[in-house]
């Protein structure tokens, strides 16, 4: 996760630990008896490892007496959302293009399958080399194989 994002989410957290603890919950486990919650959700929220809902902030302020923060709260948890959800973006992005970058002729084979193969024994019998087209691709690029795939390079 981007750091400014898992400090938003970190502060969030601490925010609502504060609030709980001023609510007179002395401990986490108290506020999520009370709240019918799992201790582990109350923990990783309040720890900033996991995003609180928008329903969970607004059940939390309810319970801690914190109705006046909600509107504040709630666009704090719709920032950190943003945050989450454009760096998994970019980062999905950023594999791709990366991929991409790396080896520019890989896409996917346009070639119609050759008839250098035959279906039976597909890899071990070539067309002989004086046959036009044998092994190779024009410009170099994919090399259709006879088992649908096809192998990258400019001959055999």
């Amino acid at each position: 996760m981007s750091t400014q994002a898992q400090e938003s989410r970190e502060a969030l957290g601490a925010r609502l630990r504060g609030f709980r603890k001023d609510a007179g919950f002395i401990s986490g486990r108290a506020l999520a008896r009370a709240l019918n919650w799992q201790e582990s959700k109350v923990s990783r929220i309040e720890n900033g490892r996991q995003n609180a809902s928008e329903d969970g902030i607004r059940v939390r302020c309810r319970a801690t007496g914190h109705d006046a923060d909600l509107a504040d709260l709630i666009a704090t948890v719709r920032h950190v959302d943003e945050m989450w959800t454009g760096w998994r973006r970019q980062i999905q992005d950023g594999i791709e293009n990366r991929r991409f970058r790396a080896h520019p002729r890989r896409q996917p084979c346009r070639l119609p399958p050759c008839g250098s193969f035959t279906a039976i024994t597909p890899k071990l019998r070539r067309a002989p080399p004086w046959e036009p087209g044998a092994g190779t691709a024009p410009g170099g690029g994919c090399v259709p194989i006879a088992s649908g795939g096809c192998r990258w390079g400019s001959s055999w």
